[in-house]
């Protein structure tokens, strides 16, 4: 695309990336590339009918910054542009963190806030297609997958960068006919940043050898973005084929039906399933998962994110989200409700047994046998023994669950209640025999368990 006005007009009526009368919010750094497309988007916001409003966020990381702003704040005055500043603090850079990072995320932070502040509708950057290929190919060197290919996307939340299709020679000679003034950042000719390297040693070169370059690049990107969200289009349906139940907070898959797919489709089952929205993951992430579905053994784990913990058990992936609230040992009183971690406990006396129903998380006992007792609610521990129901000797609670076959998830949420130490119910699981009803029971007790809300 030849930049000019009405290319660029036709562009977006074509592509509909911009709605009518929409307010936009243009970063404006004082480069040339921002300082382009204000121009351009200025001068056809009529013909769109849309409100146009510049944001500049002064990093202070350069002793020119200011003459920046200054720049970006008077140009945007002869224009007729509202304009909004937002300065950032290099004294607040995290220790170990790198400066590049935390500008990057501070100015988007910043500019989302002004974004709200002002009721634009969309943030627009100057990211043109040179910046396409600088990304691709660090992402390459990388050893990236399919995302890395895409590089950056077009849309991505609030944020819109039109001038991915664009190339920097264009905006170059739009600059120059226009006399757009703007300002130079003497950082972008440090050839130590590998982006600048990329930039001046590699593309510019090679770009002035092959002039097409740079759209083909940004149309092999647009046609991996194409495959990729053909591929992200199947996953519901592979992802409810291979799904055996979903009881929260776990979900249960087939490990017989996933299976079936290539180990890429099972990871980026596992993704959809846990509701990931992070668009890219890096390159280690895909590569542990997979080598994790490839080699699991039962009984192993794999932290997805910081919430999902997937467990290879022994017919199932089992998805968990860690989001429980951590359980301590708390004591239980008669006729009293006590919260329990995200769960609520209640103790009640009842006149017979007959309102017992299959819910295993309801028992009635002996209430005799409870008598005078201290009552406390705790997670299972290593060393716990107790008779189940219908044994004569004692057994391990290990054990017990080994052989109910309780995954590894259940058994570190497992609780038991104890009378004066001694355990009388591994929760939703037995009683203990000591405590069951009998011909003689007089008194009985009601316990039972339930998640909150």
């Amino acid at each position: 695309m030849h930049l000019t006005k009405d290319t660029f007009l036709s562009h977006i009526q074509k592509t509909g990336i911009i709605k009518n009368r929409t307010h936009i919010l243009i970063a404006v750094s004082g480069g040339m590339d921002s300082m382009v497309l204000l121009h351009i988007l200025k001068h056809i916001s009529k013909e769109l009918e849309l409100t146009v409003s510049a944001g500049h966020i002064n990093h202070h990381l350069r002793e020119s910054s200011d003459e920046d702003q200054n720049l970006v704040e008077d140009i945007c005055r002869d224009w007729n542009v509202p304009t909004f500043v937002n300065s950032l603090n290099p004294k607040e850079i995290p220790q170990g963190e790198s400066i590049e990072a935390w500008a990057r995320k501070e100015r988007y932070s910043a500019l989302e806030n002004i974004r709200t502040d002002v009721g634009a509708d969309t943030i627009i950057t100057a990211h043109h297609g040179n910046d396409q290929v600088e990304t691709i190919l660090m992402h390459l060197a990388d050893g990236c997958g399919l995302d890395g290919l895409i590089g950056i996307r077009t849309k991505r939340g609030n944020i819109l960068r039109l001038f991915l299709t664009v190339s920097r020679t264009e905006i170059e000679m739009y600059a120059r006919l226009w006399k757009i003034p703007f300002r130079e950042d003497e950082t972008n000719r440090d050839l130590a940043h590998p982006r600048n390297y990329l930039r001046h040693e590699i593309i510019r070169k090679w770009e002035e050898k092959y002039p097409s370059l740079i759209h083909g690049f940004v149309k092999t990107s647009e046609q991996v973005s194409e495959t990729a969200h053909a591929l992200e289009s199947i996953i519901p349906k592979l992802a409810k084929s291979v799904l055996s139940e979903e009881s929260f907070p776990k979900v249960y898959i087939s490990h017989t039906r996933i299976k079936e797919h290539p180990v890429l489709l099972q990871s980026m089952i596992l993704k959809y399933l846990i509701g990931d929205s992070e668009i890219s993951w890096r390159r280690h992430r895909w590569d542990k998962l997979k080598q994790f579905l490839k080699t699991a053994k039962t009984g192993q784990t794999f932290r997805l994110n910081e919430k999902w913990v997937c467990l290879r058990d022994r017919e199932y992936w089992l998805l968990e989200e860690d989001s429980s609230i951590p359980i301590e040992e708390v004591t239980v009183h008669e006729n009293k409700v006590t919260n329990v971690g995200d769960s609520i406990f209640e103790w009640k006396n009842v006149t017979s047994a007959c309102k017992l129903d299959s819910n295993p998380m309801r028992e009635i006992i002996d209430g005799e046998k409870i008598n005078n007792k201290t009552l406390v609610i705790r997670p299972w521990m290593a060393g716990d023994e107790f008779t189940p129901l219908g044994m004569n000797g004692t057994k391990k609670v290990s054990d017990f669950l080994v052989d109910e076959k309780i995954d590894l998830f259940s058994k570190k949420r497992q609780l038991v209640l104890t009378a004066d130490e001694e355990i009388i119910w591994v929760c939703g699981r037995r009683i203990s025999d000591e405590v069951k009803l009998t011909k003689e029971t007089m008194r009985f007790v009601e316990f039972s368990l339930r998640k909150k809300g």
